[in-house]
C-alpha cells in the first residue's frame, strides 16, 4: 500500500487476497485468533457503528453510502486481518524493516520523477510505474517557472505516516538498518519539505517539534535516553539548507512556497500559481475565487446544525440554504476536502463522537506501551505520532478515505494488540462452539 502506486489496484487486491488467505488459514489451522478481547470487541462495535449510519444512509438515499460503508465496514475487516497478522514483536521488526525499505523506494522514485520533470534526468533511464488511472507526476519545469516543485503523487499522503514514523523510531528505537533509517529519515523529509504540498511542508516541520517536545518535557519512559535528539536536528537542518542551496541555480525560491501557503488560509484563493518574485505585480492578471475550504466549512456546518446528534446518514451530500446540492466532485458528491466536517455531516455528533473516543482509547494505549515496555515501546511511539500526523493531514484532504491509506490505522492497532496479547500470555481463541482464554 506504502509503494505500489494507486494505479495498479488490482495488483494491491490479488496481494490483499493472498495476505488474507494465509491469515485464514493460520487461524484455521492453530483454532485461534491472535487477538486481545477488548480490541476484537471493539472491531465488532464499529462495524455495526458504520453498518448502522451505512443502513439509514441507503434509507434516505444519499448517493455515497455504498462507498461510505465500504470504508467502515470492508476496510475495517481488512484491518482486522493485518492486526491478526501482525501478532508479535518478530513480525513487527520486519514490519519496520519494511517501512524503512519501502520508505527509501518511494523517495528515490520521486526524486527521479521530479528531476525527470525538470530535464535533469535523461527520458531513457526513466520509467513511469504509476499506472493507468493514477493522477501522478510532476509538473515540467515547475522549479524554473514558479520557484517550488509541483507534484501530484497519489502516494505522497504515505509521507505525512512515515517521516514522523522514521523521525521518532530513530531517536528512540533500536534497529541493526540505522544506516538504512537514516537514509528513509533524510530522503523523507526532502519530500515532506520540498514537495509543494502544504500540508506535508507544515506537519514536516510541525511534527518533528511536537515529538522532541513530548520526548523532553512529557515523556515518563524510564527505559529511553534522548541524548541525541541535538544530533539528530542538527543534521536535519544542514540537510535541508544544502538541498535549498544547491537548488538556487535552478530557480529555487523559498518564498514561493511561503506565498502558497499563505494563499490556503485566504477568503479568496487564486486560481493560477503564482510567477514572479514577491512584488505584487507576481498577482497580476490572476482571478479570485472563494476558498473551498473555507466554503465547505461553513455549508458543512450549517448543514450539521439541522441534524446535530446523528447526522444525516453516510455518504449525504452538502446542501444551500435554497436546498441546492453543494458538490465538491460530480463523481463524488458526498466527499469533501474537509474529511471530518464531512463525517460530522454523515453521522452527527453520537457517530464521530464514537470514533474520537476509539482514536483516543488507541493513543492512549500506544503511549502507555512506550512508557513501561521497552521492546514493543519504540514501535508504539513511532506509530502513535506517524497516525497522528496522518490524522492531522487528513483533515483538511480526504486521504483518510483512501485504500491505500487503511494500512495508518492498522498499525497502531496491531502493536497495541501485539503487545496486549503477548504480555500478558493471553490468547482469545474463537471457535464454532467455544471460546477459551489463557
Amino acid at each position: 500500500m506504502i509503494v505500489v502506486p494507486q494505479g495498479h489496484q488490482v495488483l494491491k487486491y490479488l496481494l490483499l487476497g493472498i495476505y488474507i488467505l494465509q491469515i485464514s488459514f493460520m487461524v484455521i489451522n492453530k483454532d485461534r485468533l491472535n487477538m486481545n478481547k477488548t480490541i476484537f470487541i471493539l472491531f465488532l462495535f464499529y462495524a455495526f457503528v458504520g453498518l448502522s449510519f451505512g443502513c439509514y444512509g441507503l434509507f434516505v438515499g444519499n448517493p455515497g453510502a455504498s462507498a461510505i460503508m465500504k470504508l467502515t465496514i470492508f476496510y475495517l475487516f481488512i484491518s482486522m486481518f493485518f492486526v491478526m497478522g501482525i501478532n508479535n514483536i518478530y513480525v513487527l521488526k520486519r514490519l519496520n524493516r519494511i517501512i524503512i525499505f519501502s520508505s527509501i523506494f518511494l523517495s528515490i522514485y520521486i526524486i527521479i520523477s521530479i528531476l525527470n520533470a525538470n530535464s535533469l534526468w535523461p527520458d531513457w533511464l526513466y520509467y513511469d510505474i504509476s499506472g493507468k488511472y493514477a493522477s501522478q507526476g510532476v509538473s515540467v519545469g515547475s522549479l524554473s517557472r514558479i520557484g517550488r516543485f509541483d507534484i501530484g503523487f497519489s502516494s505522497l499522503p504515505s509521507y505525512l505516516f512515515l517521516q514522523p514514523y522514521l523521525f521518532t523510531f530513530l531517536l528512540v528505537g533500536k534497529t541493526n538498518n540505522r544506516k538504512l533509517l537514516w537514509v528513509a529519515l533524510i530522503l523523507s523529509t526532502f519530500i515532506m519539505a520540498f514537495s509543494g504540498a502544504r500540508i506535508l511542508l507544515i506537519i514536516g516541520f510541525l511534527f518533528p517539534l511536537l515529538i522532541v517536545s513530548y520526548l523532553k518535557f512529557f515523556s515518563n519512559n524510564q527505559f529511553q535516553n534522548f541524548k541525541n535528539i541535538k544530533h539528530v536536528i542538527v543534521i536535519l537542518c544542514c540537510f535541508i539548507i544544502i538541498a535549498s542551496i544547491m537548488m538556487i541555480p535552478l530557480g529555487f525560491r523559498i518564498d514561493s512556497y511561503f506565498i502558497d501557503i499563505i494563499n490556503a488560509f485566504r477568503p479568496y484563493e487564486l486560481t493560477n500559481i503564482v510567477e514572479g518574485g514577491t512584488s505584487a505585480s507576481a498577482y497580476s492578471g490572476m482571478t479570485l475565487t472563494p476558498n473551498r475550504r473555507v466554503t465547505q466549512f461553513g455549508i458543512l456546518l450549517s448543514n450539521w446544525w439541522e441534524k446535530p446528534l446523528f447526522g444525516f446518514g453516510s455518504g449525504s451530500v452538502a446542501f444551500f440554504n435554497n436546498g441546492e446540492q453543494y458538490l465538491r466532485s460530480s463523481s463524488e458528491p458526498w466527499k469533501y476536502e474537509l474529511t471530518y466536517m464531512q463525517f460530522l455531516h454523515h453521522w452527527g455528533i453520537v457517530g464521530i463522537g464514537a470514533y474520537i473516543l476509539g482514536f483516543f482509547y488507541t493513543f492512549k494505549s500506544l503511549i502507555k506501551i512506550f512508557n513501561k515496555d521497552p521492546v514493543y515501546g519504540p514501535y508504539a511511539l513511532a506509530a502513535f505520532f506517524g497516525s497522528f500526523a496522518f490524522l492531522i493531514g487528513s483533515s483538511i484532504n480526504p486521504y483518510i478515505t483512501r485504500f491505500d491509506s487503511i494500512y495508518t490505522m492498522f498499525i497502531p492497532i496491531a502493536i497495541m494488540n501485539a503487545w496486549y496479547v503477548n504480555r500478558r500470555s493471553e490468547y482469545n481463541y474463537f471457535n464454532k462452539s467455544h471460546r477459551i482464554l489463557h
